[in-house]
């Protein structure tokens, strides 16, 4: 399976072939400040697939610019049936992971990519995603940059300073 952040779609490939794409189409959302109002045409840009113990596959949204903060999603996929909303009110999400039945997501800037001071790295979360709310627990929070996420036996481990030009980490972090 691959996150096609480019096309902002969901392929899947084996060795012959890749098959049909689920494509995540553009939304429309307020301009930020600095611009005349208005709305304007947001990508969704896909960036990680997590298979689910449902059988479903589920796909983090960054979002493209203006990334505004609480507007990406999380999507269940069910491949040739439906692609549904799983999860909103979610900022810049990089990726996910399941420990049991329980689904966690990275947010790489959690202020929102626009928030972020220029020089410095943005700070990002792991939380614990409730479908169908707009809130969901903090897990961990200040994370430099963070982007990826596995889980095993009970912890979350998340990549971080995925921009840093020094090289990144892995950050465990129980998940209790």
């Amino acid at each position: 399976l691959i996150a096609d952040a480019g096309g902002n779609d969901l392929l899947r490939q084996n060795a012959a072939w890749i098959g049909n794409p689920t494509v995540f189409h553009n939304r429309m959302v307020p301009t930020p400040p600095f611009m005349p109002p208005g709305m304007m045409p947001m990508q969704s840009v896909p960036t990680g697939v997590a298979a689910g113990p449902d059988g479903a596959l589920y796909v983090s949204e960054l979002t493209g610019f203006p990334f505004p903060p609480g507007q990406a999603r999380i999507y269940r996929v069910v491949p040739g049936v439906s692609k549904t909303v799983y999860a909103t009110g979610l900022t810049n999400v990089t990726g996910l992971a399941f420990s049991g039945r329980t689904l966690y997501a990275v947010q790489f800037a959690t202020a929102g990519l626009l928030n972020v001071p220029p020089g410095e790295l943005p700070t990002g979360s792991l939380v614990r995603v409730r479908p169908g709310q707009t809130s969901h627990p903090v897990v961990a929070d200040n994370l430099p940059a963070p982007y990826g996420v596995a889980t095993r036996a009970g912890a979350a481990y998340v990549t971080t300073c995925a921009v840093c030009p020094a090289g990144g980490g892995v950050s465990r972090i129980p998940l209790g």
